[in-house]
């Protein structure tokens, strides 16, 4: 009887509710390298997690069709040019050549204006940075030959003193959460050193994940006293601490929801 006691105060007893889940570091509002128009990519320029300076080029788009264009562009507006010349100049001698200074003169303006979209495409196709920071990308390989649309993301390019941590809960160790719920993270290449974070927003509906498991996405902010932040990229496990609650539900969490799902209550 008093072994039962026992083990019903046991029970009883108040715990943290934890969970895990994998972790990685991202950067803080980075700042996107899109493809400035459509193209194809001919080379990536630098490496994840190198250093770039603001005004470095980063990727350059095959351009050998955009510089036939700027070419082509340029002879027209020349010898629309050469054509206005001529005209001016016998036009003091000739008036039947004024009535066509007009129409030339809107010509010139109009090739020009060609010409200066071909420079800025042609321009385009060699990106730059327009930041100073790490470059945040996979294997940049992988991009080279590549067809792009205007507006899709290349890299990313981040101040890597500004990091937040991107958590993906499993929908099956789900807990409830608070803003504010105190984190503790291991990196896989450290999993002795714990650092301290907190929770900032979690996600109100699942996505699938890279596993093809339905995750929550979680983001965290490391704690004030980390002078050096990790390195972007970096992945480990976080422990994300909730509720207190009894041993009892602590243990059978898991199999009280599985039952839950199965009898449909």
């Amino acid at each position: 009887m008093a072994i039962l006691l026992g083990l019903v105060v046991l029970m009883a007893l108040p715990v943290r509710l934890s969970t895990l889940a994998p972790v990685q570091v991202i950067p803080a509002k980075p700042h996107v390298v899109a493809a400035p128009l459509d193209g194809v990519v001919e080379q990536v320029l630098v490496q994840p997690n190198q250093m770039v300076n603001q005004g470095e080029t980063l990727a350059q788009l095959e351009s050998g069709e955009l510089r036939s264009e700027e070419s082509i562009a340029h002879q027209e507006l020349l010898v629309t040019q050469a054509e206005l010349k001529t005209v001016q100049q016998s036009g003091f001698m000739d008036p039947r050549h004024k009535s066509r200074l007009a129409e030339l003169e809107s010509q010139v303006r109009l090739r020009l204006l060609q010409w200066e979209r071909a420079v800025d495409r042609l321009e385009k196709a060699r990106i730059v940075s327009d930041i100073t920071g790490v470059a945040v990308l996979d294997d940049p390989m992988e991009w080279r030959g590549r067809p792009v649309k205007v507006g899709e993301r290349i890299m990313l390019v981040a101040d890597p003193q500004r990091v937040e941590l991107e958590i993906m809960l499993p929908v099956k160790d789900s807990i409830v959460l608070l803003s504010g719920a105190d984190i503790r993270v291991f990196f896989d290449n450290d999993p002795i050193h714990a650092w301290s974070a907190s929770l900032r927003h979690a996600a109100y509906e699942p996505r699938q994940t890279e596993t093809q498991d339905m995750a929550y996405r979680l983001i965290a902010d490391l704690d004030a006293q980390h002078q050096t932040p990790p390195r972007i990229g970096l992945k480990g496990t976080a422990k994300i601490y909730g509720d207190r609650v009894s041993v009892f539900f602590y243990l059978f969490r898991r199999p009280l929801t599985s039952l839950r799902q199965w009898v449909g209550w």
